[in-house]
């Protein structure tokens, strides 16, 4: 997945200022079709959302894909992208997140939560 900075200074000719390449060729994520997967907290300038993808384990000479979420925290301060935190989690598909105050809240289908505080 990709995240774009765009100079739209000039609607006609908008100039791509930075990029930040997320996960693997075979990522995704909800972000891509739900526009509520997107997590914006304009006070701390912080954008987040979950990327799900398979990780590769093998063992005997055998290849076994696993299911991983992980949800990156982008930091959209002076003008720029940069990763601010990455929380990998155990489970995939549809996952929610909201922050409240300092604190980040994921919330998982399982039904556990996991909180992550940034002062």
């Amino acid at each position: 997945m990709k995240l774009s900075l765009f100079d739209v200074s000039q609607a006609s000719n908008p100039v791509e200022k930075q990029n930040l390449l997320i996960g693997d060729a075979y990522s995704w994520g909800d972000i891509a079709y739900d526009h509520k997967a997107l997590m914006v907290n304009p006070s701390k300038q912080l954008l987040g959302f979950f990327v799900n993808g398979n990780s590769v384990i093998s063992s005997d000479g055998r290849e076994e894909y696993k299911m991983n979420s992980t949800y990156y925290l982008i930091s959209v301060a002076n003008e720029s992208i940069k990763l601010y935190d990455e929380i990998s989690v155990d489970e995939a598909y549809t996952l929610k997140a909201i922050m409240v105050n300092d604190a980040l809240h994921l919330l998982l289908p399982s039904g556990r939560v996991i909180t992550q505080v940034y002062p």
